[in-house]
């Protein structure tokens, strides 16, 4: 949605239950906001329904600005990816130091196969 009075817009996600939601304000009106954990899982599943790849350039650019911009719950994101099956995805926007953290993808040298044992700690 465009708003017709400012360059802003707003990206609509239809969902079958409740979202997780956060309260706020804006230009002084209560509302509520999706957590950012919850938008990044929603735009996961967003790039995975998108066809061709290119389209589904703005939800991973969304992604990654999220992940440099906000605190999140890392863990809550991979795990919930790993059940959406949108972990490879997820993957693929991670910044390339974040995916050279043994702590995330168990190996200094890239992607590797995700484990447990290599998740990352909400404070990486």
């Amino acid at each position: 949605m465009t708003d017709k009075l400012s360059p802003h817009t707003a990206d609509l996600i239809l969902v079958r239950s409740p979202i997780e939601r956060k309260r706020g304000t804006v230009q002084g009106v209560k509302t509520y906001f999706q957590s950012p954990e919850s938008l990044i899982l929603a735009k996961l599943r967003m790039i995975k329904a998108t066809v061709p790849r290119e389209r589904s350039q703005k939800d991973r650019d969304d992604i990654t600005a999220i992940l440099e911009n906000t605190r999140v719950s890392k863990r809550k994101i991979i795990d919930q990816a790993r059940k959406q099956s949108t972990i490879e995805i997820l993957r693929g926007i991670l910044p390339v130091k974040q995916a050279r953290k043994r702590s995330f993808f168990g190996t200094d040298l890239g992607i590797a196969p995700f484990t447990r044992e290599d998740e990352m700690t909400d404070h990486d």
